[in-house]
């Protein structure tokens, strides 16, 4: 019994503990804010290579934009917008468009599950992250969008 006791305490702080760990490793100095206004592609908020923004749809209309301009050294083929941490019951979409207005992608999943855009990329484009409510708002409930080369 008293093993089992031991073995059971082990479990318990290790099950505490884990959680702690993982959440130390994200940097909120890693992501950024949008920036307001950014509710039209011209006003669109820059997001960095491999970075995060924080954002909210704040009302019915709300719709953000983000751009990033592909660097002349970008040796990837494709970028890939996901959108994630979207709130309880809502619904937000992520369209992904180029320099010339051009869609190169859509998510629309259900809910409020992650919405991700993966697109071939071309050294010196630009290109315009979307995101907007198919159904819900929060003006106190940021969802994050993240880029990355693969």
């Amino acid at each position: 019994m008293k093993k089992f006791a031991t073995l059971f305490s082990a479990l318990a702080l290790t099950v505490m503990l884990v959680p702690t760990a993982s959440s130390a490793s994200v940097s909120t100095e890693d992501i950024k804010m949008e920036s307001e206004p950014n509710d039209t592609m011209s006003s669109a908020t820059r997001i960095d290579s491999v970075s995060q923004r924080m954002g909210t749809i704040s009302t019915a209309d709300d719709v953000d934009w983000y751009f990033l301009t592909i660097g002349s050294l970008q040796t990837s083929p494709t970028a890939t917008f996901t959108l994630s941490n979207i709130p309880s019951g809502k619904d937000y979409d992520l369209m992904v468009y180029d320099q010339n207005n051009k869609l190169v992608g859509i998510s629309t999943n259900a809910g409020n599950t992650d919405e991700t855009v993966k697109f071939p990329i071309v050294p010196g484009a630009t290109y315009y992250a979307k995101v907007y409510s198919y159904s819900g708002y929060s003006a106190s409930s940021y969802y994050l969008l993240s880029l990355n080369y693969n």
